[in-house]
């Protein structure tokens, strides 16, 4: 049985070899010694490695779910039943930049997701506010801008959050997860995203010590808020003290001057404002519906590529698996458009499979081409039976019935005109027509 010596008895072996002298550590020792030291170097960082992977996978078990930090959050200012009781909060503030007086603003939030700031400086005055419907700015200039897309989203997602006090309904379609510790200045901090399947995305920091929320990053607007002192204001706790770098010269500090809850604070008042002119909407969706038609034998005429994106979420609200499919389309007339898919999670469709694909599309190309007839005569078939249907009900002839629908069951707010793209448009915000339960 061959004994087995440990690294460092080896190594201290070959170290007294080494020592003995230039003259009989010769070629062969001294390979002997740079590889030993070779793979004991290796060894080193391997295991380093090894340790910080077993370390930081540890710690990040340990991190407490997002469930369990907005519950803390919400125990440290003062309870989720206290909170969830406010019915509506406005908030003075005085704007400071540089330690000097520049402004005041004001802030009236409104669950589930309503806020509106009004800030004043002696050039003028911005405001903006965020329904459930919409997303909208006044600026220095006096003009309207509603905020559609990733910044639309993202406003919308801060306003539900911040208005709630992060007393999150489940119905909200609102996902959290936990994404790591930061270190602050002042103390380490959990960071939870809260993210929408519409693209939103916003990241809160909560102190370990407290619990309390001490920043948001949002990227897409491009702004960073700290909050500071806290107080309690009719038993809630309320930051009195709220840094805001919006990427321009200096940081504004907004000074809280006075809290009051449940005035009873109007949905209109979210609501952006209307032109002062008459626009008669309905109208124009008439118009529009008789031209769709045309509009869609237009869009035959052209070919796009097409995103889609397919997540499974778990129930907390982590994505557990994502998948990213991109097709090219082909638009054809009275029937749905051809799809050839091109790549899936960014590799691009290649071999047998490819093949397939391209024969699967040729072989939708070649059944419209034999359809086409009949595809024609029955859409001409439907649109005989939609405007029997519309004589009888007494709507005017040729409207479109989604248009017609639509009418009757949605009621239209704040129509206005505002610039898109360098255009002229007609923005609205439209909500479900009350219904009379009376009978």
């Amino acid at each position: 049985m061959q004994a087995i010596s440990s690294p460092s008895e080896h190594s201290e072996s070959i170290r007294k070899q080494c020592e003995s002298g230039a003259t009989t550590c010769g070629a062969r020792q001294l390979k002997v010694c740079l590889r030993f030291f070779f793979w004991w170097f290796i060894f080193l960082v391997i295991s380093e490695q090894g340790l910080v992977a077993q370390t930081n996978a540890t710690h990040l078990k340990k991190l407490p779910s997002a469930g369990k930090i907005t519950d803390n959050y919400l125990k440290a200012i003062g309870g989720k039943k206290h909170v969830a009781a406010i019915k509506d909060v406005n908030y003075d503030w005085i704007i400071e930049l540089q330690n000097f007086s520049i402004g005041t603003a004001h802030t009236q939030r409104k669950p589930p997701s309503s806020e509106r700031w009004e800030m004043t400086f002696g050039n003028g005055q911005i405001i903006s506010a965020t329904s459930g419907s919409s997303a909208w700015t006044i600026g220095l200039d006096g003009k309207m801008h509603t905020l559609i897309g990733p910044e639309g989203a993202t406003t919308k997602l801060r306003a539900s959050l911040d208005a709630a006090h992060l007393v999150i309904n489940k119905k909200s379609n609102t996902l959290a997860r936990v994404i790591s510790v930061a270190d602050l200045d002042s103390e380490p901090a959990y960071v939870v995203e809260f993210s929408t399947r519409g693209g939103a995305r916003l990241q809160y920091y909560f102190s370990t010590k407290t619990g309390l929320l001490v920043k948001v990053t949002d990227e897409v607007n491009k702004t960073q808020t700290w909050f500071e002192d806290y107080r309690p204001e009719r038993g809630v706790l309320q930051p009195h003290r709220i840094r805001l770098n919006v990427g321009g010269p200096g940081e504004l500090t907004l000074v809280l001057q006075s809290v009051k809850y449940d005035t009873g604070i109007a949905d209109k008042v979210f609501d952006p404002p209307g032109a002062a002119e008459g626009l008669d909407l309905a109208s124009l969706l008439r118009e529009v519906g008789k031209n769709q038609d045309e509009i869609e034998k237009r869009v035959t005429e052209y070919g796009f590529t097409q995103k889609e994106t397919d997540r499974e979420i778990t129930g907390k609200g982590e994505i557990k698996k994502e998948t990213v499919k991109v097709y090219e389309v082909f638009p054809i007339a009275n029937r749905e458009p051809v799809l050839k898919l091109i790549s899936e999670n960014g590799i691009a469709l290649s071999g047998e499979r490819a093949a397939k694909e391209d024969k699967r599309v040729q072989d939708e190309f070649l059944k419209a081409e034999r359809d086409k007839d009949k595809n024609a005569q029955e859409v001409t078939r439907r649109r005989a039976e939609q405007q029997k249907k519309q004589k009888a009900a007494g709507e005017e002839e040729g409207e479109d019935p989604e248009i017609s629908q639509f009418l009757k069951v949605c009621v239209f707010v704040s129509p206005r005109r505002e610039q898109f793209a360098g255009r002229d448009a007609i923005v609205f915000d439209f909500r479900p027509r009350a219904v009379d339960r009376s009978y």
